[in-house]
């Protein structure tokens, strides 16, 4: 795996090490496989999954807000409130969507059942806000949770933790990586991004304490090495660190719109973003048939190359430091680089998707049609502009089966 300049953001278009592998997945890809390999083979006895984006217990960092706002005040009950704020949040999302672009609470059931109990699961859920704050402190509770399986008896250079992530939370897991790879300046210039004071009390905690356990250690943290990934769905967004994880493998809903290049994505705003000097009519039709091609998932997964760098959502005020400080520390090598003022993006971004790949410069891509028994498109690719699928439990199974042939390409059992 080519090594990734630490904390920094990938380009547009990114440049893959290696060239995509373009399959189809069938619903029925498991019918023969022995998930029990996943702890036997490859001695994976952890797996961890986690939602992405709008999905969660702050989706739209309001809690997070009124919790900074109330530890103003009365810090001795902010952290009761923001516990009880998005454990409400959280049930209504779960109640919501179930498994539409969402892990549901019987995913770890289910994962479990699937390998024989010989793989113990859990699914972490975080705010699910699109922003650079929350995806920082996803990086930092999943640090704290890998790193309380080491005390607690984890032993990385036998067994190997499964991360396994939808949407945004794979840039969670690439800021993961660098963390772990545990450059000190870099991972100094991160937490330095941090005004403690704009944090919720729960987050001033686990900063301070994630701070501590890194210096605690020389060179790379002792989970790098027992770290597999499995991004779903996740946007180009923020480089990997190869010191900070063992094998990572990416997984994307992709139907080419020109079958002489296979690779290649048809931009997310075509219509929207062209100048050209076209009759009304025909305009028209442009936005009529991209937003078709988007309601259909026409080409695949529409909202992975939409969420790219610029597309983050405003920080509540209380975070707006942070958040600042942060785009600029991970987009600080892009060019151009995104504008502080949202009125001023959208020509960047047009300029970004003209160029947006859904291949990651790092791990092994791999570009899946999702097809039913009969090999005709499965019904559920069209599910939330072709981003909801990975997540529904009809199809873990396949994504296991996948999983288990690529670890046999790749991975040698510990």
């Amino acid at each position: 795996m080519k090594e990734v300049s630490t904390f920094r953001h990938q380009t547009f278009p990114s440049r893959p090490e290696d060239p995509a592998q373009l399959t189809s997945l069938r619903v029925d890809a498991s019918e023969r496989a022995d998930f029990s390999r996943l702890h036997s083979d490859f001695g994976i006895t952890q797996a961890i999954a986690v939602h992405g984006t709008f999905v969660g217990d702050d989706p739209l960092a309001v809690n997070a807000w009124i919790s900074s706002l109330i530890a103003r005040r009365a810090a001795s009950v902010a952290g009761l409130v923001e516990q009880q704020l998005k454990r409400v949040t959280g049930s209504v999302t779960d109640a919501i969507l179930g498994d539409r672009g969402n892990f549901a609470p019987h995913f770890p059931q289910d994962f479990r059942r699937l390998t024989g109990n010989e793989v113990e699961a859990e699914r972490l859920v975080w705010s699910g806000a699109n922003t650079h704050v929350s995806r920082a402190l996803l990086a930092l509770r999943l640090l704290d949770r890998l790193d309380s399986l080491r005390l607690g008896g984890f032993a990385p250079g036998e067994h190997r933790v499964l991360l396994w992530g939808h949407s945004h939370a794979g840039n969670g897991f690439a800021l993961l990586s660098n963390l772990l790879a545990n450059a000190p300046d870099s991972v100094d210039a991160f937490f330095d991004c941090f005004v403690i004071d704009e944090l919720e009390p729960t987050a001033q905690r686990l900063l301070r304490r994630c701070r501590t356990l890194l210096a605690e250690h020389d060179g790379p943290h002792p989970m790098a090495r027992a770290l597999i990934v499995v991004t779903l769905g996740t946007p180009v967004r923020y480089g990997w660190e190869k010191r900070g994880l063992a094998r990572l493998f990416h997984v994307s809903h992709h139907v080419p719109p020109d079958p002489d290049a296979p690779e290649a994505c048809r931009p997310p705003l075509t219509a929207a973003c062209s100048n050209n000097n076209d009759p009304l009519v025909r305009k028209v039709a442009a936005w009529l048939d991209d937003l078709t091609a988007m309601y259909e998932a026409r080409y695949g997964d529409w909202v992975q190359l939409f969420g790219i760098a610029g597309t983050d959502w405003p920080p509540p005020p209380v975070a707006r430091t942070t958040e600042g400080r942060l785009r600029k520390f991970l987009e600080r090598d892009l060019d151009p680089p995104t504008p502080e003022a949202l009125g001023e993006r959208f020509p960047v971004m047009c300029h970004r998707w003209s160029r947006v790949t859904r291949t990651h410069a790092s791990g092994r891509n791999i570009l899946l049609r999702y097809v039913d028994g009969e090999g005709r498109r499965a019904p559920e690719a069209q599910i939330m502009l072709g981003h909801g699928i990975y997540t529904r439990r009809k199809w873990l199974a396949a994504h296991l089966a996948l999983l288990l042939q690529q670890l046999a390409d790749t991975v040698e059992a510990p």
